[in-house]
């Protein structure tokens, strides 16, 4: 992983038979030691889709220069802001 390089967060639906995609977000992540990012970032269809994406995830993201585990320890919190809409 270097300054360039893109995450790609996809998020679907599991609770129903068939998992539903539901949107997707990149992040370019800084690569600074114990720096850590808290952000809403809004989801988006994937390439070539046309249905309509709704909705933010909040990503906590946190790089770690280590030898021994991976660098980024992430955590994943959705909400959909289609549910507050009457």
């Amino acid at each position: 992983m270097n300054e360039k390089s893109v995450l790609q967060v996809q998020i679907y639906d599991r609770s129903i038979e068939e998992e539903c995609f539901l949107g997707q977000c990149e992040i370019r992540p800084k690569l600074v030691n114990n720096h850590t990012v808290d952000q809403w970032f809004p989801l988006t269809a994937r390439p070539g889709e046309d249905h309509e994406v709704t909705g933010e995830i909040r990503v906590q993201i946190r790089y770690e220069k280590a030898d021994v585990r991976p660098p980024l320890s992430l955590l994943f919190l959705a909400r959909n802001s289609s549910r507050n809409r009457h």
